[in-house]
This record gives structure tokens, C-alpha cells and sequence, in this order.
């Protein structure tokens, strides 16, 4: 992943090398050189690559990390959820295919077991004068998308513990995708839509803004 350190920069660093990757993890550009300006190479670079532009944003998305060994754990795989709710409509639905082998993350497990819900985590993290968490950016990202939809996890974690990350179980994806199909289409009235991110955060949708009539 491409970043920024403020901490970086106050070591003046000489020299940044990063490179991008494909589907296939394999290299697709290198940056090197001066941190601000190879990082911004670099960025435009995962833009033109990764953003997909969608007419319309889903009720149902099925996503991944992008397999191992970016899911080794759910801290790193929150990744793949985020990206999902760029394109998520309202009250939707994400899930999540993670293996998680290596579980939950210790330190990320602990901050999420602090709270009784998503919402009571995001309104701790987001308060006036907040102390800031180490390694609470993923916490305040899971929760800012389940703020927007149900996130249901496919893993090899068992329901209680994915359960205490706040997270719904799902321990067959296509049976869960018709049951939440048959639920939008009845209530709806409508077919319901469905995005798939096969490869994670190597595709990021974004919604393609309506044209003035």
C-alpha cells in the first residue's frame, strides 16, 4: 500500500521506492525518488488502475482482501470492506471472504471487544477531545461501514468470535447472497443489484454521478 508519514518526512528521507501491483501481484510500476513526489506518482498511478467507475450503488456487495497473504487476519482484511462500501447503497449489504487463519489481530480484537456495537465504537473515536487509539484507523473504518450496511464475514473464525468483532456470520456465501436477494426483491419491488470485488481492494468502485437532466 502506498502512504504518506508525516513521521517520514520529518526524517528527511533521501529516497522512497514503492511499487504497484495487479490481480496477479504482479509489478506494475515503480516509484522511486523524492517521498512527496513519487507517492503522488504513485497514487495517480493506482487511480488510472484501480478505480472503476459503477452507474449505481449495490444492495448487495461480495468482496475479498484479495486472498493470502493480504487476509492472513481480520485487521488486515478490514481493507476489503472498506472498499466495498464505497459502492454500497444505503442499508445494504457487504460480504466479506477472508480466511483469517491467523484470527483476528490481538490489539484490533481487544479495541473492538471494548464496545457494545459499531456505532457506540465510531461515536468513541469520533468524540471531541477523543485520546487517539494505536491502530484504531482499521476499528473506525469497520465501523464507519457498518454505520451504512450489515457486514457479514466468510472465514475460518468460528460465529462466537466473529460475532464479538461485530460482525455477521456467513458460512456459506451463495445461500446467504439468494436469502438477502429474496428479502431486497420483496421488499423492493425490484431486482436487487449485486457487485462482486473478486481481487479486494485491486478494484475500487465509485459511483458515477447523475448528469443534470
Amino acid at each position: 500500500m502506498l502512504f504518506r508519514s508525516a513521521n517520514a518526512l520529518l526524517a528527511q528521507p533521501t529516497l522512497l521506492l514503492n511499487v504497484t501491483l495487479d490481480s496477479q501481484k504482479r509489478v506494475t510500476g515503480v516509484y522511486a525518488g523524492d517521498l512527496v513526489q513519487a507517492h503522488d506518482a504513485g497514487i495517480e498511478a493506482c487511480r488510472r488502475q484501480a478505480l472503476v467507475e459503477v452507474d449505481a450503488a449495490f444492495d448487495i456487495v461480495v468482496t475479498t482482501n484479495g486472498g493470502y497473504p493480504a487476509d492472513l487476519n481480520l485487521y488486515q482484511s478490514v481493507k476489503g470492506i472498506m472498499v466495498a462500501a464505497r459502492a454500497l447503497e444505503r442499508g445494504g449489504h457487504i460480504l466479506l471472504a477472508a480466511e483469517c487463519e491467523e484470527g483476528i489481530g490481538q490489539d484490533y480484537g481487544q479495541i473492538l471487544a471494548r464496545y457494545g456495537s459499531p456505532l457506540e465504537l465510531l461515536d468513541a473515536l469520533t468524540a471531541p477531545g477523543a485520546e487517539p487509539i494505536e491502530d484504531g484507523w482499521q476499528a473506525q473504518l469497520q465501523a464507519i461501514a457498518q454505520a451504512k450496511g450489515t457486514v457479514w464475514l466468510h472465514s475460518s473464525l468460528d460465529e462466537a468470535t466473529t460475532r464479538a468483532t461485530h460482525l455477521r456470520p456467513c458460512p456459506d456465501l451463495a445461500s446467504t447472497v439468494l436469502a438477502l436477494q429474496a428479502e431486497i426483491e420483496g421488499r423492493e419491488g425490484r431486482p436487487a443489484r449485486i457487485g462482486v470485488l473478486p481481487f479486494g481492494q485491486q478494484a475500487v468502485p465509485v459511483v458515477r454521478e447523475a448528469l443534470p437532466a
